[in-house]
């Protein structure tokens, strides 16, 4: 069976398929559409924008009485506390996007109270893969073979990350000092297409984090308690792409200083259109 989950803003987590309490029906907007901009050239036409739209996610959740105003009131007291993610289990996974609850419509019945909601998303559908470079990976795969890379000298300190996505996805990449200059390269399907460098040094106990999981996209230093050190992207090699998003195929991601293969962590947030 599928089911739903709503988590708020400070980590609680309230299930709307719960069938004797609160169940989540009648769902529409989990596919996608598409908002395309077209050039017409003669009697053929050019894409010139191909984005995902915005839809909203809708549905009714039923409280089955007894026990169904107090349910009603909790349910719509969390829903106030954005943002909200919803956390969806189809049968093959867990995916959840970001995103607020800008309608609950209340109507009652005999044997239950129902709330017609509006799931706005802020996100697509994502789910999270996390790897280091010791091969421990969650919700992924492991590689046991090696790839012909043009620059063997620096690919030691890499991660492998298999996409099944199409859609680009954001990454936050970590590598752990000591390291001097450190340096970055991704390559998609043994294709170099991104690489980025930092002229700092990162002392042992701190990291270099290169975020685009956020926006703006990020390059910052950090403490092994997660504490800011520094802004470190005007230090930044601007000759260089530097932000990485993964594409579908084979992702490797490598990190080397000046001496050497780095240590590395990769947090991928894997995004697809739907689920």
């Amino acid at each position: 069976m599928r089911t739903f989950q709503l988590v708020d803003n400070n980590g609680s987590t309230y299930d709307i398929t719960v069938k004797d309490k609160a169940f989540f029906h009648n769902i529409t907007g989990l596919g996608y559409e598409r908002d395309a901009e077209y050039q017409r050239v003669k009697d053929r036409y050019t894409v010139l924008a191909d984005n995902l739209t915005q839809p909203e996610i809708k549905g009714a959740v039923r409280f089955f009485k007894p026990g169904a105003e107090d349910e009603y009131f909790r349910f719509a007291q969390f829903c106030q506390n954005p943002p909200i993610k919803m956390v969806y289990n189809p049968g093959h996974g867990e995916y959840y996007r970001w995103g607020r609850i800008v309608k609950v419509e209340r109507s009652d019945g005999i044997d239950a109270l129902t709330a017609n909601i509006s799931f706005r998303p802020t996100t697509p559908w994502i789910k999270d893969v996390n790897v280091n470079n010791d091969n421990l990976i969650t919700d992924g795969k492991t590689y046991d073979y090696t790839y012909d890379y043009t620059y063997s000298d620096t690919i030691q300190g890499s991660v492998i990350i298999d996409s099944d996505s199409f859609q680009s996805s954001p990454i936050k990449l970590t590598i752990y000092g000591e390291v001097v200059n450190p340096q970055w390269r991704h390559y998609v399907n043994n294709r170099l297409v991104t690489m980025g460098q930092v002229n700092v040094t990162i002392p042992i106990n701190h990291k270099l984090v290169i975020d685009t999981t956020v926006i703006p996209y990020s390059i910052k230093e950090y403490n092994m308690a997660n504490q800011l050190i520094a802004d470190r992207y005007q230090y930044s090699d601007f000759s260089t792409g530097r932000f990485i998003r993964l594409e579908n195929g084979v992702n490797l991601i490598s990190a080397a200083g000046d001496g050497g293969a780095s240590a590395l962590k990769v947090e991928a947030q894997i995004e697809y259109a739907t689920v």
